[in-house]
């Protein structure tokens, strides 16, 4: 039993799919990020002040729009994912002051699927 725990505990977790995503696309990713922190991105279709559209040329990369939360956070919702989504964390000492939880974690809604690096978590919204 022993062998079979360090097995396990030590295999590499593998790829999901939006982690897969943002490896094949993260240049456009990276992209988009920039565009949000720059304000370059319209509003448009989407109303709210916090959620930014997304440009025709980005559209498999991302739903409609994206969610920017100023100074913490953007959420990309993955088409044809559902509830799965990207998060950038900008800041994430800002973002844990401000959820008190580390990013994806908030048990009233969002779970950490897997952390890819220091900005870039996928997380699963079970707000439903």
């Amino acid at each position: 039993l022993f062998f079979i725990w360090l097995i396990v505990s030590y295999a590499p977790v593998p790829l999901i799919n939006e982690e897969a995503a943002l490896l094949k696309h993260r240049a456009k990713y990276e992209d988009l990020v920039e565009m949000v922190l720059n304000d370059k991105l319209p509003h448009g279709e989407c109303s709210a002040d916090y959620v930014l559209d997304v440009p025709q040329e980005y559209k498999e990369l991302a739903t409609n729009c994206i969610i920017y939360r100023r100074g913490v956070d953007i959420e990309f919702n993955l088409p044809n994912r559902g509830d799965y989504k990207l998060m950038y964390i900008i800041d994430r000492e800002k973002y844990i002051s401000i959820y008190q939880n580390e990013p994806c974690n908030n048990p009233s809604h969002d779970y950490l699927i897997k952390k890819i690096d220091n900005h870039w978590y996928v997380c699963l919204n079970d707000a439903n």
